[in-house]
This record gives C-alpha cells, structure tokens and sequence, in this order.
C-alpha cells in the first residue's frame, strides 16, 4: 500500500494528493467538510470541532481519505499527518472559504442590510427602507453600528445605532442597541433596549431598559430598569436598579433579586476594613451567601474570617458579624421557598441558553452558513418559551 499525503493548493480549499512530491489527484476540502457534516446528525459536535474534538477531526480525514481513494486507489497516513491536515483545516477553510469579502452585503429582509468591512472584520448595519424600530424612526440610508453576526439577529424591529457594536455569537430580537460605546458580545437581547453606553456581555436579557454606563456581566434580567450600575452574576426580576455595585465572587453561582417575590438581595456600600460593598442574598444554590471583597460564603464562614481579621478589634468585629447576620435573619424569614426554587429554576434555563453562545465554543465554527440557520434552530425554540413563561409570570 502506497504512502500518499495532502498538501495545500495555494490559498483556496482545494488539497493536492501528493505520491512522492508529484500531484496524482486534487480533493476539494470545503465539499468534503460539508458532505461529512451532512452525515453528522448532531451538530453540537461540530460546535466543538475548533476545540480539537478527535471525533470530528477524524471523520473530516476519513472523508478527505475517500475522496481520494475515489483517484487513487488504497493508500495510508501517518498520525502526524492527521495532525497536520486538522491545522490546515483551521488556517484556510474557515478563514479562506468562509471569509468574507470587503463590500459584500447580506441583506436579510426588504429594510436592512448589512455591509463587511474586513479592517473592523464587522458589518455595518444599515437601514435601506423607512421604517420605524420601537421609538426610533429610521430613514432610508441611514447608517448603523457593527455587528459581528448579523444573521444572529432575528426580524426586522432591529436595530444597531452608529458607535454601538455587537460582538460574538449574540441573539438580538426586537431591541435598539445605541450609545457611541455600547457593547453587547455573546448574549441574548429580547424586546429590549440597551443604551447610554451600557455593556453586556454573556447574559440574558429580557423586556428591560438598561442606561448610563451600566454594566453587565453574566447576569440576567427579566422586566428591569438598569441605570447607572455595575452587574455581575445577577438573576434580577421586575426590579429597578440604579447606582448600585451588585456582584458575586463567581460566575458559577448568581444572587437571586425579585422584590415582588420577596427575594430581596441587601447591600452595604463602605463596610469592611477595606471599605468594600457588602452583599447578602439568595443565590442559585438556594442558600444564603455573604460576599465583600474577595470573600463569599456562608454567615458562618463570615463570622470566621471577620473575627479573624487582624485590622480590626474583637468589638467592631463582633457588631460587624451582627450586621451582617441581622440581614440574613431577614431574608430567611421574608422570602418565598417555592418562588426561590423556581427562579433558580429560571435561572438554569437561561444561563444553558447563554451557554451555547460562550465564545469558547468554536466561535469560528459559527460562521458556516448552515451553523447559523442550526444555532436559530436549536435556540429559537427555547427562546420563544422562554418568552412567553416569563410573560406569563409578569402578567
């Protein structure tokens, strides 16, 4: 059995079936990738193809091998030129064959479209019909701001104001994005508005208004006013924020603030040897958890470390623990057992939704046109119910 190997052709997709440095045969790398993904049935593999998923990077070579076969007759590799061909994968045929073009437009229905730049490596949106997107009337030839994958963006009551700029794998449905520095990456934005420079970044976010520098970071947030805030790891519903620092020491958990169902996170701004923002709420362990500073815990891993701190006396120490166990009395008492398990419920709902958008799963992958048609396909669903259960419990 002969030894063949692949080399590249130039710049495009097209490998050359090299038998001792003699092109024999050429193999068109960009069909035979897409041949294999119509043989996989789940395509969350293909999601992690970038993330060197050994099952998919195979079945790419066992295709690229019997395409060649088809030439050239039987024919071997060695492991090291598997390895090899899978980097060549990621250098031209995402980055060549899907690339695309500066100046090409892609417009999704009769009043946007959407223009490539290749120096931003953005599209510019841009209104081609007058129309009117929540209070903003919009005329033809009016120029937007950037998005990274327009066709993440769902309708056509849409729109992305000059300066702002959508990043990563973001869902955007019947929303305004405006502001000279806004920034939205990897997250789902629903009849909403995000403005006044405001950032949010891997969260959901639903039928709320959130302004002035606010930030938002792996939170969500379900019918709120956000302005002037700073958010992270948050589950807010039917609330209004303002001015505040809510944060929790870890992505893993979230604090839990629904005033309505008597879920009520505390703050202390100025407390502490450090004069740090204490927090006391639920989070999505259904417990209660205490955070300042780099500490988060139990009450009584609090007590502990506060009267172990050495920049305070044992008195200041003792009515700090008082405080601090004053606030988780009261929420113990106050809040509701089953609107916590529900909203914890919730919460895990939406943060696997966000999930599928995480940058790290094969960011480059979600560029394949049919990628972006299964992302749809696989959220939309979830989004829509998503939708209508929280419009229900506002009602």
């Amino acid at each position: 059995m002969s030894k063949y190997t692949f080399k590249r052709k130039n710049e495009g997709s097209v490998l050359s079936v090299m038998k001792d440095d003699v092109e024999v045969a050429t193999v068109d790398a960009a069909a035979a990738f897409v041949e294999m993904l119509e043989d996989i049935k789940d395509k969350e593999d293909v999601l992690n193809f970038t993330r060197y998923n050994t099952n998919v990077r195979t079945l790419f070579h066992d295709k690229l091998v019997a395409k060649a076969i088809e030439q050239v007759g039987n024919f071997e590799f060695t492991e090291f030129e598997r390895t090899e061909l899978s980097d060549v994968l990621i250098g031209f045929f995402i980055d060549y064959h899907y690339k695309p073009k500066e100046g090409e437009v892609y417009q999704p229905n009769e009043y946007f479209k959407f223009i490539y730049n290749t120096d931003k490596r953005l599209w510019q949106m841009h209104c081609i019909k007058d129309t009117q997107v929540h209070y903003k009337t919009l005329t033809a030839g009016t120029a937007g701001g950037w998005v990274y994958k327009p066709k993440l963006i769902i309708g056509n009551n849409v729109w992305v104001d000059g300066g702002a700029v959508v990043y990563g794998n973001s869902i955007l449905k019947n929303c305004i994005i405006e502001g000279a520095q806004t920034c939205v990456s990897d997250s789902v934005i629903l009849n909403s508005i995000i403005a006044d420079d405001a950032t949010i970044a891997t969260s959901f976010v639903t039928d709320s208004n959130v302004r002035e520098y606010s930030d938002v970071q792996h939170s969500h947030l379900v019918n709120c006013s956000v302005l002037t805030t700073n958010l992270s790891s948050m589950f807010c519903k039917q609330d209004i924020i303002a001015n505040q620092y809510l944060k929790h020491n870890t992505t893993m958990y979230k604090f839990i603030q629904a005033p309505n169902n008597g879920l009520c996170t505390h703050l202390v701004h100025g407390v502490g040897t450090r004069s740090d923002t204490l927090t006391v709420g639920f989070d999505t362990t259904q417990e209660v958890v205490v955070t300042t500073g780099c500490f988060s815990g139990s009450l009584k891993e609090f007590k502990k470390a506060a009267m172990s701190d050495k920049g305070r006396d044992v008195v200041e120490s003792k009515y700090y623990c008082q405080m601090v166990r004053y606030f988780v009395r009261k929420l113990e008492k106050e809040h509701h057992p089953v609107a916590l398990k529900e909203m914890v419920e919730l919460s895990n709902e939406l943060d696997g939704l966000v999930g599928i958008l995480d940058p790290a799963r094969a960011n480059m992958l979600l560029e394949l046109p049919f990628m972006h048609k299964w992302v749809l396909e696989k959220l939309m669903p979830t989004i829509n119910e998503l939708e209508k259960k929280l419009s229900d419990s506002n009602s």
